[in-house]
């Protein structure tokens, strides 16, 4: 939109770049020096950083993902459309090109496991590949065909669109990573959260596939931001429900009920 302060471009090949006007947004000017500070610190935990996003004076810009099947590859007959809303990208998955390109030990990630247990992926697009960059390719190549699953439509997006680094899993580490996951990008953007969190709200609301579907939040914050937003007649999700990534309830087979539940 001309003139927004926050602006997207068109999704291709599941990524898309954000425009930000800090200034415009709120940020006052001792803001964005903390802001250029925090930016530096991020660009010393994970050093593929800079190759995402970029500052001039008050202008940021940064690649971001979002995946959904191509508008005429839609095939309406089946039981329904399924976007789900991470907490936010993290920056190794915008730099391979897809979510959850692997763990940090350069295995495979156990989302994908738990999306073909929800019934949301057939397991044979996977199947016995051990590279990656070829299975990175196959799940988005039929994300985009709409032919991960034969019941469901599946779109992947985030409700930040900023990516940050990934925390380590040992908690010993984690004191080092002060900007990894949701939190981080929270903390970059602490003096103008609510304008961007009204900003990503309207983003999430005007994606196509997301009309109509049930979207499904891993964070327990950014579903609790969806639910209670006081004017939500531009979203227009079919359901809005609650499946977190980790710990209790996180299992595909609980993903599968709660869609059952729902269809």
């Amino acid at each position: 939109m001309l003139n927004d302060p926050f602006s997207c471009s068109s999704i291709s090949d599941g990524q898309y770049k954000v425009t930000m006007n800090l200034i415009e947004l709120g940020m006052a000017s001792p803001e964005i020096l903390t802001f250029k500070r925090r930016l530096y610190e991020i660009g010393r935990e994970d050093r593929e950083f800079e190759k995402i996003c970029s500052l001039d004076e008050h202008v940021f810009k940064y690649l971001s993902e979002s995946i959904f099947p191509i508008a005429d590859k839609i095939n309406n007959s089946k039981k329904a459309r399924v976007m789900i809303i991470f907490g936010n990208p993290a920056i190794n998955s915008v730099v391979k090109g897809l979510f959850f390109y692997e763990r940090q030990d350069g295995n495979r990630h156990q989302l994908w496991g738990k999306l073909e247990k929800a019934g949301l992926l057939l397991k044979e697009i996977r199947g016995k590949v051990c590279n990656r960059g070829i299975e990175a390719n196959r799940i988005k190549e039929t994300i985009l065909k709409g032919s991960t699953s034969p019941d469901y439509l599946l779109g992947l997006t985030t409700f930040y669109s900023f990516p940050t680094p990934v925390k380590p899993p040992k908690k010993e580490d984690s004191t080092k990573w002060r900007y990894g996951d949701v939190d981080g990008a929270e903390t970059l953007f602490r003096a103008i959260l609510p304008s961007l969190r009204q900003k990503e709200i309207s983003r999430l609301a005007d994606y196509d596939f997301g009309k109509g579907a049930i979207w499904v939040c891993t964070q327990k914050s950014s579903y609790d931001c969806l639910l209670n937003i006081e004017d939500n007649s531009e979203i227009l999700y079919s359901k809005l429900v609650y499946w977190p990534i980790r710990g209790p309830g996180s299992g595909g087979d609980d993903l599968r009920k709660i869609l059952d539940n729902y269809i």
